[in-house]
């Protein structure tokens, strides 16, 4: 697993062994990856900064799927830390 800087201070990429990536703006995961499924965001509405984070990440592809926060905390339990 590595952690880096994704753009600007507020932005953090996590990436897992098995490539799947979990973007967050602030302390909040907002947007990812997941080999097999595609790309995906998170389905809330954020402020107008990290609604930019999100739209950078993605840079024009569009997200495969909609998850609820409290689902991409199960699925990085799910992938990322077991696999």
């Amino acid at each position: 697993m590595k952690i880096r800087k994704y753009g600007g201070a507020n932005e953090t990429l996590i990436e897992f062994d098995n490539d799947m990536e979990i973007l967050f703006s602030y302390s909040t995961p907002v947007a990812g990856f997941i080999p097999g499924h595609g790309y995906f965001s998170v389905d809330e509405h954020y402020s107008s900064t990290t609604t930019r984070h999100v739209n950078k990440y993605h840079a024009g592809r569009e997200p495969a799927m909609r998850l609820t926060e409290k689902g991409v905390e199960e699925m990085v339990g799910s992938w990322g830390m077991h696999r």
